[in-house]
């Protein structure tokens, strides 16, 4: 789940639905800055996050990683 501030993960443990898996504890990321923030894509393993953004004046699609500290 992305929002203006943060990306929040929610693990959906084997079997389980989506609506059982947001009542639990996400593992929350900051969020970069960005006009239109809409999509993010989890890397592999632990190398992080990337997320896209675009803007309505017809700026260039903006590519953000977001790597764990």
């Amino acid at each position: 789940m992305r929002t203006t501030a943060a990306i929040r993960l929610y693990p959906v443990p084997e079997g389980a639905d989506i609506a059982t898996a947001l009542t639990g504890e996400p593992c929350v990321a900051p969020a970069p800055q960005e006009v239109q923030g809409e999509s993010v894509a989890i890397l592999p393993g632990t190398q992080g996050l990337l997320t896209v953004s675009e803007s309505e004046t017809g700026d260039p699609v903006q590519l953000h990683l977001v790597a764990p500290g």
